[in-house]
């Protein structure tokens, strides 16, 4: 049965990989690593040396904690299981299935990193099939574990998770959905392979947009943003990295260094500088909130940079 705008609910992903002997945490460790080397490579993700690194848990706490790392660029967390990999994609569950000009934002973001892990399938769920909830309360859950756990709750009737369904819906903005799907991205490989198409001069990385609409690719083995409107670079000229870190439409870009804002359209907001870009919310908390607060406050972000003495409100 379809659930319906279940907000606070998180969503959860479920790779799976070859790997089982978390009780040799060397090795577990190793795998980790060279995983965050191959995504690296697979998603030129590079650049982030300082936050692409493994979060390995203190003795006391091996028991319910994982190895874990963040990916730069995706902001997704990566925690080692038995044979799979959870992703906290930070984003509610109900946005797996919410779709702008047929663009599932958040299903793409998956798919991009299946396919630079070399597999062709996932599950999504929501956080109670899963880690509050699910049997994943320690590292040792196996992939088997867990699909005896859902067969069970779901009488072995998970859907396959289909584009063409959720569409059928209309434009809404809350889709109805399930709390388990599997996941083989039929239609995320097709978009992917005809975008490719047509760059025939650059390698494409993924479907996950900088801004509204900049790919990113590689060319002579140097980052560009490519503009999916008219298949143009944005800029004439190779960069370090892109990143998201704003939690909007605006990314940063780094050249030589130095880093720049950039708005969702592609235009620079700010010039390259050095220095830590961070956000925060604009408005203070009230314990009342009048009509002129919401409407002047809601949603409004300030990017700022300490370093350089940059502060604007977007």
């Amino acid at each position: 049965m379809p659930i319906h705008r279940i907000m606070g609910v998180d969503a959860t992903h479920i790779i799976p990989h070859g790997f089982h002997a978390l009780n040799d945490k060397q090795a577990s460790v190793a795998f980790v690593k060279q995983t965050i080397e191959n995504l690296k490579a697979k998603l030129y993700l590079y650049g982030f040396d300082a936050k692409f690194v493994p979060f390995v848990p203190p003795t006391d706490y091996e028991d319910d904690m994982c190895i874990s790392f963040d990916i730069p660029f995706y902001h997704v967390e990566m925690d080692l299981y038995d044979g799979f990999w959870l992703i906290n994609s930070y984003y509610r569950y109900h946005q797996i299935v919410q779709h702008v000009e047929g663009k599932f934002f958040l299903r793409e973001i998956i798919y991009d990193i299946v396919r630079a892990l070399g597999t062709s399938e996932a599950w999504h769920a929501s956080e109670y099939e899963t880690e509050n909830g699910g049997p994943m309360d320690t590292p040792e859950c196996t992939m088997d574990d867990w699909i005896a756990y859902v067969d069970q709750k779901f009488s072995g009737k998970v859907p396959e998770f289909s584009e063409a369904a959720v569409l059928a819906q209309g434009d809404v903005m809350f889709p109805d959905h399930e709390q388990v799907y599997h996941d083989t991205f039929i239609e995320c490989r097709n978009k992917f392979e005809t975008l490719q198409l047509k760059l025939p001069e650059y390698t494409l990385l993924g479907l996950t947009y900088a801004g509204k609409r900049f790919l990113r690719c590689v060319k002579d083995n140097g980052l560009y943003l490519i503009d999916s409107s008219t298949f143009k670079p944005l800029l004439g000229h190779p960069v370090d990295a892109v990143d998201l870190p704003f939690n909007g439409a605006e990314f940063l870009v780094t050249v030589n260094g130095c880093s720049a804002v950039f708005d969702g359209d592609g235009h620079r907001l700010t010039d390259y500088v050095s220095g830590a870009w961070k956000w925060k919310w604009k408005w203070k908390w009230k314990w009342k909130w009048n009509e002129d607060d919401i409407r002047h406050f809601r949603f409004r972000r300030v990017i700022f940079n300490e370093t350089a003495g940059i502060n604007f409100v977007v």
